[in-house]
C-alpha cells in the first residue's frame, strides 16, 4: 500500500491572513518597537513561502526591514543569511509567543477558523475519511485538529511541529514512518515548499510540488 503525506498551510488551508496577523503582532509588539506598514505586509505576502518553522516569520520580518531600509533588494537572500545567524533563544522565544497568541485567538474558534479557509484542493477533502492520508506540518497539532474537526477531514495521523523538531526534516519523518511499519511500502509527499521536498532522500517517496501554495518551485 501507498501512504499520502500532505502539508497543511498553503496546501489544505490558506492560513496566510492568520499567520500575518499573529506573527506581526508578536514581532512588532515583543521584538521591535514599531508597527508594520503596507509595504511590509505586501512583502510578507509575497515571500510567505520562505517560512518553514514558525520562528522564521521573525526572520522574514527582519529581512523585509533590511530591504526597506535600503540594504539590498533581495528579500530571499537576506532571509537565508539572517536565518543562518539567528540565535536559538530568540527563535524559541518567538515560537512560544506565537503559539501562545494563537491559542488566545482560538478562544473564539469560529473567528479563527474563518482566517483559515480551505484551498480549492482542501475543499476536495472536506467531509471525507482518508485512512491512508497523514498530515505532515510545522503547525501545532491543536490547530490542525481544530481544522480537521471543523471541516470534517479524517486522516490517519498528524505529524506536527513537535515531530518536526525531533527529526529535523519532513523527509526524515516520512522515512522513519516507512521503516517502522509494514503496511505501507511507499509514499507520496505533497508540499508547497521546495525546501521540505528537498529533504527527501528515500526512493520509496514520490514528491509533488503544490503549485497552488505559497512557495516557488525552483527545481
Amino acid at each position: 500500500m501507498k501512504a499520502l503525506f500532505l502539508d497543511v498551510d498553503g496546501v489544505i488551508i490558506n492560513s496566510i491572513d492568520e499567520c500575518y496577523l499573529i506573527s506581526s503582532e508578536v514581532y512588532f509588539s515583543d521584538f521591535k518597537s514599531a508597527t508594520p506598514d503596507d509595504k511590509t505586509k505586501a512583502l510578507f505576502y509575497e515571500h510567505r513561502g520562505l517560512v518553514r518553522p514558525v520562528y522564521q516569520y521573525m526572520i522574514l520580518f527582519r529581512a523585509i526591514a533590511s530591504v526597506l531600509q535600503g540594504n539590498g533588494e533581495d528579500v530571499e537572500s537576506i532571509f537565508f543569511e539572517l536565518d543562518r545567524s539567528s540565535h536559538v533563544d530568540d527563535n524559541k522565544k518567538f515560537e512560544n509567543l506565537f503559539f501562545g497568541l494563537r491559542k488566545k485567538y482560538q478562544a473564539d474558534l469560529s473567528s479563527w477558523i474563518k482566517m483559515n479557509p480551505l484551498t480549492p484542493f482542501g475543499l476536495t477533502l472536506k467531509d471525507k475519511k482518508l485512512p491512508d492520508t497523514f498530515f505532515i506540518t510545522t503547525k501545532d497539532a491543536v490547530s490542525v485538529n481544530h481544522i480537521s474537526k471543523y471541516y470534517n477531514i479524517e486522516t490517519s495521523d498528524v505529524f506536527d511541529k513537535e515531530t518536526y523538531s525531533r527529526f529535523g526534516s519532513k523527509g526524515k519523518i516520512i522515512t522513519n514512518f516507512l521503516d517502522k511499519q509494514n503496511v505501507y511500502k511507499s509514499a507520496i509527499f505533497v508540499d508547497d515548499a521546495v525546501e521540505h521536498l528537498d529533504t527527501v532522500e528515500d526512493s520509496r517517496v514520490q514528491c509533488y510540488f503544490a503549485n497552488w501554495g505559497y512557495g516557488n518551485n525552483r527545481n
